[in-house]
């Protein structure tokens, strides 16, 4: 491989961000729904009322596999508690919808 060549598995998960930044993300999630990812094969998290898709970001994450912590849920508290602020710039290519509110109990 070339000194500057970017290796195919890395080709092919840039491009999935790629796509996946491009996709509108106007889609409604429930909470019944984000639960439903809680695992390194599928993990979503929340921050601030949007939903993100960070299965792929565990590698690149400084903390590494930590961020698998709060799949499946809010983590507005967390995120917010230790992460800058040039961090946020980087959610909206994560971002797959909104998180829809649950309805007040009767």
């Amino acid at each position: 491989m070339a000194p500057n060549a970017v290796p195919a598995d890395r080709q092919a998960r840039d491009l999935r961000i790629r796509r996946a930044a491009s996709a509108p993300a106007t889609r409604e999630i429930g909470p019944d729904e984000l639960a439903l990812h809680h695992s390194a094969d599928s993990a979503w998290i929340a921050v601030k009322g949007k939903v993100y898709d960070i299965t792929r970001f565990p590698e690149e994450h400084p903390g590494g596999e930590i961020i698998l912590t709060y799949a499946g849920r809010d983590a507005t508290d967390v995120f917010c508690a230790f992460h800058p602020a040039a961090t946020w710039q980087m959610l909206p290519r994560f971002q797959v919808g909104t998180l829809k509110a649950r309805p007040p109990s009767p």
